[in-house]
């Protein structure tokens, strides 16, 4: 009332003054106020939920509704007036709250959709009839502002999750923090699982013509991630300023946007064949080794989903589930070690908060470690028992291939004339151990065998004489 009073002397008006005249001094407000007191709270990740004091002017009719207003409050330095203009504008959530018609119950209310572990500015106004009845002066009532926190939950899911391989038997894996951790005790959890081959490796004969040797690539490198930093301010240029024509994609860029396209597709006849039953005639998959080769992101499955390869089974393939292992992970960053030579892993990222024992649906990649040197070389001596018109070589398999052996390749020769070539499948080797070479004519021959295995040629052996 003192600032009314200065401001009519101030500007000079004749009138005398009357306070009574200025019982209120705008829509819903009145010069002096009740002080609402709250008397309990309690909170959830999502949820606060407060009572105050009950609160009736002489005159019950006088009271309109409770109005509380909140809104996210980083800092505690906020006022209930900041966020609002002349022309309505308003930051404030607001929600209206009747008075409880029992006289034995305090007026509250239940705020839900909060963000976990996120401070909130809270005041409750008491929304009174503004009267020209100079008889009766109606006191307001308002609470103070109160800060309350919500209760910390399940982070989100970390982002740009990556992985390479820096040795035949391990992987390295990053990714960038959580943007959401919803709470201060955040790691991670990290899981990884060793995944077969695509079962029509284990199908085809890769000694026919018709054929091509498949090649599988190890995951070597990993795109950097950026640290942290600020986002850019986009209010920083200039609202009304139009945008700029998009540049035109570089060759580079052109090509990574196909091989999205292709991983994603990929990818869709990889969940197809995973998940889905096939028929007794399923059509052969596309081919998978993109996915199997490439590391990118996938977020579709939750927390204890599992890729297998497929509801089949073949004499040469049974379906063999590998277990999970898994480890806490305090930094961004993490090697997976005693992996096997050029295998397929799947890499489960969970950010987790150790408060609430809850953790985030997984972002998951697949990556592929480098092969092994010397892993395909046969391990032993090759072995041969011959009679008048045919020989029969046998020499053992390599004990951890690089991946799975495709075939064997025998060249072998008659004295000083042009090698021959003999191509052996690994289905033709599980059922014999060797092979047979026929129709060979009278005098000394060499003879010489290699693996190919998903990773290339291994070394020929010592040549044998027979």
């Amino acid at each position: 009332m003192s600032e009314i009073r200065k401001m009519w002397l101030n500007t000079g008006i004749k009138e005398k003054f009357v306070e009574e005249d200025f019982r209120n001094n705008g829509d819903r407000a009145s010069c002096e106020s009740k002080i609402l007191k709250f008397i309990n709270n309690s909170t959830g990740s999502n949820t606060i939920t407060l009572t105050w004091e009950r609160y009736r002017p002489p005159d019950y009719r006088d009271l309109v509704s409770f109005v509380v207003y909140y809104k996210e409050a980083p800092f505690q330095n906020i006022t209930e007036f900041d966020g609002q203009d002349g022309c309505g504008s308003n930051s404030w959530m607001t929600v209206d709250v009747d008075l409880p018609q029992d006289e034995n119950k305090n007026p509250g209310i239940h705020l839900s959709g909060l963000k976990p572990w996120t401070q909130y500015a809270i005041f409750v106004k008491a929304v009174t009839l503004v009267v020209e009845d100079k008889d009766r002066h109606i006191l307001g009532a308002k609470s103070e502002l109160v800060y309350i926190r919500t209760k910390p939950s399940a982070p989100a899911m970390p982002a740009e999750v990556r992985a390479y391989s820096n040795w035949s038997i391990s992987l390295v894996v990053r990714w960038s923090p959580t943007a959401s951790p919803n709470g201060n005790h955040t790691y991670y959890l990290l899981r990884w699982q060793q995944q077969g081959e695509d079962r029509e490796l284990y199908q085809h004969n890769y000694c026919s013509k018709e054929l091509k040797i498949p090649i599988r690539m190890s995951a070597t490198g990993v795109t950097d991630i950026t640290e942290d930093t600020m986002p850019t301010n986009p209010d920083s240029v200039g609202r009304d300023k139009t945008p700029c024509c998009p540049c035109p994609k570089t060759e580079k860029e052109m090509k990574r946007r196909d091989d999205d396209t292709y991983y994603r597709k990929a990818f869709e006849n990889f969940l197809h064949n995973s998940i889905f039953k096939p028929r007794p005639h399923d059509r052969r998959r596309r081919d998978l080794f993109g996915v199997a080769n490439s590391t990118f992101i996938h977020t579709l499955l939750g927390p204890n989903g599992s890729l297998s390869e497929g509801n089949f089974s073949h004499p040469e393939h049974p379906r063999q589930e590998f277990s999970f292992f898994e480890r806490k992970v305090k930094e961004r960053s993490a090697e997976i070690s005693d992996l096997q030579p050029f295998t397929v892993y799947r890499i489960d990222l969970h950010a987790c908060n150790e408060e609430v024992q809850q953790c985030s649906a997984p972002t998951f990649v697949f990556s592929r470690t480098k092969p092994a040197d010397k892993a395909d070389d046969i391990p032993g001596p090759v072995t041969w028992e011959g009679q008048e018109d045919f020989v029969i070589l046998k020499w053992p398999e390599p004990v951890r291939p690089n991946g799975l052996i495709l075939l064997y390749e025998i060249q072998f020769r008659l004295g000083p004339e042009l090698e021959k070539h003999e191509c052996v499948s690994r289905q033709h080797y599980k059922e014999h151990r060797g092979v047979r070479l026929t129709n060979l004519g009278p005098g000394n021959y060499s003879a010489r065998v290699r693996a190919t295995s998903l990773a290339g040629n291994g070394s020929w052996t010592e040549p044998i004489a027979f």
